[in-house]
C-alpha cells in the first residue's frame, strides 16, 4: 500500500479535493479532524496537564475557547500541545494504515507536511494551491474568522512555492469544474504505479 499524503494551506480546499478521491473508494485519514478528537481523550487530556504550562485544563476539559485564541500567537503554547497531540495523532494514522492494507494506495489529509518535515513519511505529496483570495474567502464564510487572523495563518505555513518545488503533485482548485478532472487522473495513476 502506497501512502499518499495530502496537503495545502488554510481555504486550498483539501477537504474537498479527499473527498472526491475518498468517493472513488480511496481510504482518507482526517489527520485534522483525529487532531480535534484528541483533545477529548482521557489519556490526551492528562498528558496535556502534565507538559502544557497554560492553564488550558479547566474541570478536566481543555479550554478549546483559551486554545483557540492562543494557539497560534503563543510558540511555547504550541510547541507544547503539538509535542502531546501530535504522537496521539500518528498512532491513530497508524492504525488506519495497518486497517487498509488490503488498498492500493490510502491518503492522509494533513495542512502541515512541510512545516514538520513530514515529506519523506510518505511515497508521494499531493498539493492543493488556490488564490489567496478565493481561500480568504472560503476560510471567512467557513469559520468566521477575521481577514487578518487568516492572514496571520497563511504567513505561518509554507507557501505555494515551496509546495510546488516538493509536490509529486499539484492540483489547482481555483474552479470546480475542472477539480475533478485532475484529480481523476492523479487517482487511475496512483492505482496503477508500483
Amino acid at each position: 500500500m502506497k501512502k499518499v499524503v495530502l496537503t495545502g494551506g488554510i481555504g486550498s480546499g483539501k477537504s474537498t479535493v479527499a473527498k472526491i478521491f475518498e468517493s472513488f473508494g480511496v481510504p482518507v485519514f482526517y489527520a485534522d479532524q483525529v487532531a480535534k478528537a484528541q483533545y477529548f481523550e482521557p489519556n490526551v487530556i492528562l498528558k496535556l496537564s502534565q507538559e502544557v504550562t497554560a492553564p488550558i485544563i479547566i474541570e478536566g476539559k481543555v479550554d478549546l475557547s483559551y486554545l483557540k485564541s492562543h494557539l497560534f500567537t503563543n510558540p511555547i503554547l504550541k510547541k507544547q500541545v503539538e509535542a502531546v497531540i501530535h504522537p496521539a495523532v500518528a498512532d491513530q494514522y497508524r492504525l488506519f494504515c495497518d486497517r487498509n492494507q488490503s488498498a492500493s494506495y490510502t491518503i492522509n489529509e494533513m495542512a502541515l507536511v512541510f512545516e514538520n518535515n513530514r515529506q519523506e513519511d510518505f511515497d508521494y505529496i499531493i498539493s492543493v494551491i488556490a488564490d489567496e483570495e478565493m481561500r480568504i474567502e472560503r476560510v471567512i464564510r467557513r469559520d468566521q474568522m477575521s481577514r487578518q487572523e487568516i492572514l496571520d495563518r497563511i504567513a505561518l505555513q509554507t507557501s505555494d512555492h515551496i509546495r510546488l518545488s516538493q509536490s509529486s503533485f499539484i492540483i489547482y482548485n481555483n474552479n470546480l469544474t475542472e477539480l475533478y478532472g485532475q484529480i481523476e487522473k492523479i487517482h487511475k495513476f496512483l492505482q496503477f504505479s508500483q
